[in-house]
């Protein structure tokens, strides 16, 4: 399981989330709350997730997770990813690490960084329809 923590609350509205994240872009609040917590509870992942999130999990059950069992199930399938958090420490960066991995080997895949859903809409459009 995940447990996903937020400061200032998954009840939030969309001004305070909008406020919290101008914020932690320049303070980088949450990165410090990862750095912090690592130390403490080493059985354990703390990824940022989305505008104003963590993600914590135990270690190894990440998001690549879904790729490998995709791949164990239907073979060299192709898998496309979407993700807004794609760089470390960010929550989808375990499944673009291990979709860079598997494409180094010769498996098809790809992934887009997007920010909102008009972004992905746009990138199905454009490269899949």
């Amino acid at each position: 399981g995940m447990i996903n923590f937020s400061v200032v609350g998954r009840s939030a509205t969309m001004e305070q989330r909008k406020a919290y994240s101008e914020w932690d872009a320049i303070n980088k609040d949450r990165e410090k709350i990862v750095a912090a917590l690592d130390q403490y509870y080493t059985h354990l992942d703390f990824v940022i997730g989305g505008k104003i999130s963590i993600d914590i999990f135990p270690k190894g059950h990440d998001k690549s997770q879904a790729a490998k069992h995709r791949r164990e199930e239907d073979g060299d399938i192709e898998i496309v990813f979407f993700g807004d958090r794609t760089e470390y420490p960010g929550n989808d960066y375990a499944i673009v690490a291990e979709l860079d991995r598997t494409k180094e080997e010769g498996l098809p895949s790809q992934w887009h960084a997007v920010e909102t859903p008009h972004d992905t809409f746009k990138i199905l459009r454009d490269l899949y329809s």
